[in-house]
């Protein structure tokens, strides 16, 4: 374990019953790949330990067969799961182990990836070179009862487009989605997802595509009673990133709040604009 992780932890455990916390808490846990041995790709082994751990603990966590817009009057931790991309190996890989444990999990696609098109990640640092699914595959996940939701076309910084270029991205994807699959998607994920890459102008285009939710990279729980109250928040949806090198120890932490505060930190540095280079962003 690095520096930087111990560091984490640390400030985590002192400062986190001082921060807000959620009415009632959603951990929306990122992945994006399985094992591939790609420098973003979770090893099959450790992402088997970490459902076993959310398995184990009925009492406090309820995983969701597809939605998590469920009745909030329960007093435990919700836990989505969620894959983004669209990579061979989260049919090949996740899709098998996810089975073992009869969970379900939301993968937002990235429509020209899925397509053929492998210039769009061209430039990923950590997931470089990994091919796509095929649209069969897309398909056959939502029919074993999987959500499939969108994450662009392209997998564009959304910020950087004008409104006009943004809502176009949007229903290009959509289009794509609904034509090679007749699925209509529900949800969506911002590609890179920081504050710097998200747009306040979208909601109206989000409700006349039936977008019912859109996620962010946000790094913090949620909160499912804000989320069934506020469209606003419901657009803008906060996820917990988690690492290949995460132990079961800081993946519990994640969950259970503990890394929230990264979500602060992420404020500040959002504060000072600048355009973002996708060719040297580590997704």
């Amino acid at each position: 374990m690095n520096t930087k992780t111990i560091g984490k932890r640390i400030l985590g455990r002192l400062i986190r019953h001082v921060l807000p916390q959620p009415i009632v808490p959603l951990a929306v846990l990122t992945y994006h790949s399985i094992g591939t041995g790609a420098p973003g790709s979770q090893p099959e082994e450790r992402f088997r330990r970490q459902l076993q751990w959310l398995r184990e603990r009925p009492e406090s966590f309820f995983v969701p067969q597809r939605d998590f817009a469920i009745p909030v009057h329960e007093n435990r931790t919700r836990v989505v799961l969620t894959f983004d991309d669209g990579y061979l190996d989260n049919w090949e890989g996740a899709r098998p182990i996810l089975d073992e444990f009869g969970f379900k999990a939301h993968f937002f696609v990235t429509t020209s990836f899925i397509e053929g098109d492998r210039s769009v990640t061209r430039n990923f640092r950590n997931y470089r070179d990994l091919p796509p699914m095929t649209w069969d595959h897309v398909g056959a996940l939502a029919e074993q009862g999987h959500v499939v939701g969108l994450h662009g076309d392209r997998h564009a910084n959304f910020r950087s487009l004008s409104r006009e270029e943004a809502v176009e991205e949007m229903q290009r994807s959509a289009g794509k989605l609904f034509g090679r699959t007749g699925l209509r998607a529900t949800t969506f994920a911002y590609p890179f997802g920081l504050l710097e890459h998200q747009r306040d102008d979208l909601d109206t285009v989000f409700v006349e595509l039936g977008l019912r939710f859109a996620f962010t990279s946000v790094h913090a729980r949620a909160d499912a009673k804000a989320i069934e109250r506020d469209r606003g928040y419901r657009y803008r949806v906060p996820r917990l990133r988690i690492d290949p090198g995460d132990s079961i120890g800081v993946f519990a932490e994640k969950v259970n709040g503990y890394w929230d505060f990264v979500s602060y930190v992420q404020r500040v540095f959002s504060t000072v604009p600048r355009r973002v280079d996708d060719s040297v962003r580590t997704v």
